[in-house]
């Protein structure tokens, strides 16, 4: 009851943003992310929200950055590690 299959992970993800995010959504999005990730918010009508970070802390993101980065119209937040 509990099983997806699909044919890989991007498209998991592709799926589950076309079932979670409406027109005008925002996801948060740690940069450095996967070339396509910004592609499928847009695609499902959300609004990509770029948290930056980088090798100076280990691409793990600030917690003052994500807390800035929220706003009520905040759906999701799609994490993945830098080399994806």
């Amino acid at each position: 009851e509990q099983i997806i299959v699909s044919c890989g992970a991007k498209h998991s993800v592709y799926n589950t943003l076309q079932v979670l995010v409406n027109p005008g959504d925002e996801v948060i999005l740690f940069a450095p992310y996967w070339m396509t990730y910004a592609d499928q918010i847009k695609l499902a009508g959300g609004v990509p929200v770029i948290v930056q970070t980088g090798p100076e802390t280990d691409f793990v993101p600030s917690y003052d950055d994500l807390r800035a980065a929220i706003t009520p119209k905040t759906k999701a937040i799609l994490l993945n590690s830098p080399s994806n």
